[in-house]
């Protein structure tokens, strides 16, 4: 019994400190930040584990692109982020951010990056005009989606569009007639779909098609000119079937010997369209067959002046044959033919086109273009290091749709600047330990100083704000922790000359080799590792040396500049297509751009810089 209770009197005391251990939720495992949050370590922190501000910068922006370009827009826009945070002077992430907002329809947000980037007094040209293209584009869209008509007006237009870069015209009229009954109140689709069944000679089909426009279309000027388009899709129509009365007028007199019916018939029908000389022809020959030889000259006279070369001859040999029984017959074979004005007739469709007026214009693409692709920084690549907790693990932040990426970017702006300089005795103060005030922050110090006016020397021991040399260990280079170990040193492509702590920092050697090569490095340390071979950006990266590990290949970025080409759809570069509806990465160096015009395909060359933005105009008469 006496053990008993001297067990409990032992476990009791230690059973509450457990319960008491359990039961408050602080020490629990702290929640993942939320969208646009900070990580734990401060921006000035994670900025030191690289060589300066801006290669912190470029760490985030590389993983930002590399996620944009495998289309995780949530994972590209928190790395852009997070690359302005880092260097708020960094333009091309500024202009990425906005290109990512626009993807995720975060309008909005990209019209605000975009007036941030246009009040910029540092923007190259190129870049100046990106960004007033875009700000137009996301102007566009704004203004569309800001209603539920826009809306619905835009999503037709992104539907409609691309309909004029169709080739096939069956395919095009089967997609116009979809997009016709998808949206009935616009009147767009059905004039060109009455346009192109025009050209298809299905003239029933286009006046039907031509007066469902007429019905759509709210403007009562436009609405007239579709009623005039189906007026002439209609009198093919009538055209038509008086062919077809004539021809079966021609038939039945074959058998009861009516040819005067059928020249009746066909005169009908020619002067429906007087440039069918074929027609008046066979009115002709059915007056002779009836012996009407009087309104057979005079529809001979017609078709020799009707503009039909074929005809035309015929109607001459047949005047002439008749000239022994009829001086009138005899008198037009002898006189010239009268110029005809049928050879500058033109066809229904291009008259109904001309009647429509125009059915695409820049304000109707302008909202449906896509986003441009994302900037690539090739100066300089930098990859992120394990240290670099918020670039190198890869999580993607959740950004409710309401979420403003435009605030979390003023408010990293606003901790990126620097606090107010403090009063003389404090800057003195920090002059004294030979700190850095927009770097380290220190905190306040009035109340310890004293009235005197030499500064206190011993108030750097007592400042809560640690100094950089005293940051975590991870900051600072780190001399060679363990044994040596040999570290494979590979580049993609190989070749590349390797130099590693070339600045000689925390008494660390210099070495340079080409890759592939291999160096005898200490297991534990940290060196900085600069890249360079010809034809590509300098490469830089931190290397960590573990224990029996090797680090994979160091990825270089060719040298090269993006291509804006206007006046075509589709251009050949060195003798490649490409699309031009966006910009076209090529090479450092010369190059040949093609496009086809009438009188064949012209070239232009053009030579181009690394970095370069280049506007190419490919029009024949600009080449």
């Amino acid at each position: 019994m006496r053990k008993l209770i001297l067990i409990v009197s032992i476990l009791y005391p230690l059973g509450c400190a457990v319960a008491q251990r359990t039961i408050p939720k602080d020490d629990a495992a702290p929640p993942a930040p939320a969208a646009g949050n900070r990580p734990a370590a401060s921006v000035d922190e994670v900025i030191g584990f690289y060589t300066n501000r801006r290669e912190a910068a470029l760490a985030a922006f590389r993983v930002g692109y590399d996620a944009a370009k495998s289309h995780k827009t949530s994972r590209a826009i928190d790395m852009f982020l997070e690359a302005v945070h880092r260097d708020p002077g960094f333009v091309k992430a500024l202009y990425n951010l906005a290109v990512e907002c626009a993807v995720d329809e975060r309008w909005q947000d990209a019209k605000q990056f975009y007036e941030t980037l246009h009040q910029r007094e540092d923007l190259d040209a190129q870049m100046a005009g990106l960004v007033s293209a875009e700000s137009r584009r996301v102007n566009a869209i704004l203004d569309f989606e800001s209603t539920a008509g826009g809306r619905q007006r835009r999503q037709f237009l992104i539907q409609f569009v691309p309909v004029f870069e169709e080739k096939d015209p069956y395919k095009a009229i089967t997609r116009l007639q979809e997009i016709a009954r998808k949206y009935p109140t616009e009147w767009e689709a059905p004039a060109l779909l009455g346009e192109l069944q025009a050209r298809q000679e299905r003239f029933q089909s286009s006046y039907e098609s031509l007066t469902g426009a007429a019905r759509a279309a709210a403007a009562p000027a436009q609405k007239s000119k579709l009623e005039a388009a189906a007026k002439i899709a209609q009198n093919e129509v009538n055209f038509a079937n008086q062919v077809t009365r004539a021809e079966e007028a021609r038939n039945q007199a074959r058998d009861q010997k009516q040819y005067e019916s059928a020249a009746v018939q066909f005169e009908g029908a020619w002067k429906l369209k007087p440039a069918r000389a074929d027609l008046v022809m066979n009115a002709a020959t059915s007056y002779l067959l009836a012996d009407e030889v009087k309104p057979a000259v005079v529809d001979l006279h017609e078709a020799r002046d009707g503009g039909m070369p074929d005809i035309s001859r015929k109607a001459i040999a047949m005047l002439k044959a008749l000239g022994p029984i009829d001086q009138d017959a005899a008198r037009e074979a002898a006189s010239p033919a009268s110029p005809s004005s049928a050879s500058t007739a033109r066809s229904p469709a291009d008259e109904i086109s001309d009647r429509i007026g125009v059915l695409k214009t820049d304000e109707m693409v302008l909202p449906t273009k896509p986003a441009p692709d994302v900037m690539e920084e090739r100066t300089a690549t930098v990859r992120a290091i394990k240290d670099d907790q918020r670039a190198y693990t890869d999580t993607t932040p959740e950004f409710g749709s309401k979420d403003s990426i435009f605030e979390i970017y003023q408010r990293y702006l606003r901790e990126s600047q620097p606090p107010q300089p403090p009063a003389a005795t404090d800057t003195a103060a920090a002059g004294a330990v030979g700190g850095d005030a927009a770097s380290t922050r220190p905190e306040p110090v009035r109340e310890q100083q004293a009235p005197a006016a030499e500064p206190v020397r011993e108030q750097p021991a007592a400042a809560p704000e640690p100094v950089r040399e005293q940051r975590p260990p991870a900051l600072p280079a780190r001399k060679a922790a363990g044994p040596q170990q040999a570290v494979n040193i590979t580049t993609d492509p190989p070749g590349a000359t390797v130099f590693v702590d070339e600045r000689g920092q925390d008494g660390m050697t210099p070495q340079q080799c080409t890759s592939p090569c291999q160096l005898s490095l200490g297991v534990g340390s940290r060196h900085e590792l600069r890249m360079t071979l010809a034809g590509y950006a300098e490469g830089r990266s931190i290397l960590q040396v573990a224990r029996g590990a090797q680090p994979p290949p160091f990825k270089l970025d060719r040298k090269g500049g993006t291509l804006f080409v206007k006046g075509a759809t589709t251009v050949l570069i060195d003798g490649q297509p490409h699309s031009t509806d966006k910009g076209i990465w090529v090479s450092e160096g010369p190059h040949e751009v093609s496009v086809q015009t009438p009188g064949g395909i012209t070239t232009r060359k053009v030579t181009v810089k690394d970095g370069d933005l280049q506007q190419v105009e490919v029009s024949p008469d600009k080449m």
